[in-house]
């Protein structure tokens, strides 16, 4: 008799994923054995089970599950009926989430916690650590029935965290636009993802007909409908202009623990799903048939497959054309609606934006002849933007607590008033711009180098909407500075010694020191910038001419 439950050496690689679990039951169980509804035990718990989930995740590289194997050309494999993969790709990815999520569970502890009410807590971490599991799961599939289970998963708590703050009318305005965006994206990208099945016959976007991709194909049209569906419940994740217009009113509307959530860790799920999609679809392995229709050129296994810039354009580059050009959209959306602002959460709201538009012009640089070169790129700009941003949003929290504001123009006179913030939020400004001396200058370096390595010309277009919009950013970043520095303020100093401030300086910590560190980061995430394929071996069609 067959067993319907799968082997342990299938779960295996999926430790953090089942602690994560385990943490979910956990946190529901503590109000029944404790009554006395400790908010603060809960979070304990809660930041517990996120720190074994990173053990584990040590423990999977260490089994080996990782490793390359160099007679298939492959890396990581697929699990479960090949509805999950575990690539190093996946890995570092998750490593990224979770020590994300340690650093929303500390400012939760520091700042809303306070706020909440009695029994809040484990309905909370309920709904955290529930998202969380669907973020590491997105990174970790190609098949498409996994990537609406695991969206939806990361989606749904997401939708009820935004409108936590259940007494707030604006609070409740804002979840409410979020659940409405999110079901008509989702049903756009439900019916995308079934004209694929049904054109392809197949759930596994790897296994999927890369032929259909070339603009003189008969399905052409067709495919190109299934796939703008896809992106656009991708991009609602990622908060991609034109899909895009729930995340300023979020942000503003919930408690900045939520937000710097929504921010990082959640975007990063969308982009790590996007990239992986994007880089199956336009570096074919292995597909000697789908090779002969492009006139070869390109070598299976992996990375190591290189895709010459007029194959990539003829089987699909119109993808990447139109992945750059919304990343360029987005970026100048971002950036120029930032100017108006005046609330911090709204301005990082729309910084957050335009940085997803920098790491869709990396991803439409797969087209290029190191396709690699930006899994490398993204992987490495979401490393450096956990501290960028989780910083940004920290020291914003722990303005607010002192100040009793989150307005930019009450930050007048700050770096009289209180000279500790004032400096740290001066040093997550400049990561934020990308000034040298802060790791947001490597992470813009490591970007332009990827596009100047793709040596194609979606990748030089990208590299100067960069640019452009490097010096557009500036303009609105330093606005803050010279609130802090040049207006004058008849307030009192306030009162800096507290644990959110310290918190705020040791996340000032790691982003000068990874600066320092640049070439061993990068070294670092180069032998993780490995997605894992599969030789795809078509049957013979005896009625081929």
């Amino acid at each position: 008799m067959t067993s319907l439950l799968p082997a342990w050496s299938s779960l295996q690689p999926f430790l953090p994923e089942m602690v994560l679990t385990g943490g979910i039951v956990l946190v529901l169980i503590i109000p029944i054995i404790s009554p006395k509804k400790n908010a603060l035990g809960v979070g304990i718990a809660a930041g517990i089970a996120v720190f074994l989930a990173l053990a584990c995740l040590l423990t999977v590289q260490s089994m080996g599950l990782l490793a390359t194997d160099p007679l298939a050309g492959t890396v990581g494999g697929s699990y479960l009926g090949g509805l999950l993969v575990m690539d190093p790709f996946a890995w570092f990815f998750k490593f990224i989430v979770l020590l994300f999520v340690l650093i929303v569970i500390g400012l939760w502890a520091l700042t809303t916690r306070a706020l909440m009410g009695p029994g809040d807590a484990p309905e909370f971490f309920t709904l955290l650590l529930s998202a969380t599991v669907g973020i590491c799961l997105m990174g970790s599939t190609s098949n498409l029935l996994m990537m609406f289970l695991a969206i939806e998963m990361a989606s749904l708590p997401s939708y009820i965290l935004a409108g936590f703050r259940k007494t707030e009318r604006l609070g409740a305005e804002a979840a409410l636009k979020y659940v409405l965006f999110g079901a008509v994206c989702s049903s756009i990208m439900l019916y995308g993802m079934s004209l694929l099945y049904g054109q392809f016959g197949t759930l596994d976007i790897g296994r999927m007909n890369l032929a259909a991709l070339d603009p003189q194909s008969p399905g052409a049209l067709l495919t190109t409908l299934s796939l703008v569906g896809l992106l656009v419940g991708i991009g609602f994740k990622i908060a991609m202009v034109p899909m895009h217009f729930w995340a300023p009113d979020v942000f503003e509307g919930t408690h900045m623990d939520v937000a710097a959530f929504l921010s990082v860790a959640s975007k990063a799920g969308g982009l790590a799903l996007l990239l992986r999609v994007v880089y199956l679809l336009l570096v074919p392995t292995g597909d000697t048939e789908g090779l002969a229709l492009f006139g070869g050129g390109v070598a299976a296994g992996g990375l190591a497959g290189g895709l010459a810039g007029g194959v990539a354009m003829k089987s699909g580059g119109w993808l990447a054309v139109g992945i750059l050009a919304i990343g360029t959209l987005t970026c100048f959306w971002g950036n120029l609606a930032a100017f108006a602002q005046n609330n911090i959460k709204r301005m990082l709201a729309y910084s957050s934006i335009a940085h997803a538009g920098y790491m869709l012009l990396a991803i439409a640089t797969v087209v290029g002849v190191a396709p690699g070169k930006a899994v490398e790129g993204v992987l490495f700009y979401l490393f450096m933007y956990l501290f960028i941003n989780g910083g940004a949003f920290v020291v914003a929290a722990a303005i607010q607590q002192r100040i009793g504001s989150a307005d930019i123009r009450d930050y007048a006179g700050l770096g009289r008033r209180s000279p500790i913030l004032a400096i740290c939020m001066v040093v997550f400004v400049f990561a934020l711009v990308g000034i040298p001396m802060t790791v947001g200058f490597g992470a813009k370096l490591k970007l332009f180098l990827v596009m100047y390595d793709s040596q194609h010309w979606i990748g030089y277009t990208g590299l100067a909407v960069l640019a452009a919009n490097t010096v557009l950013a500036a303009f609105y970043y330093f606005r803050i500075i010279k609130q802090m520095y040049l207006t004058t303020s008849t307030e009192p100093a306030v009162a800096e010694f507290n644990p959110t401030t310290l918190m705020a300086v040791m996340l000032v910590v790691p982003n000068i020191l990874l600066f320092v560190a640049y070439g061993w980061v990068s070294d670092q995430v180069h032998t993780f910038a490995q997605i894992h394929t599969e030789v795809v071996v078509k049957p013979v069609d005896s009625n081929h001419n």
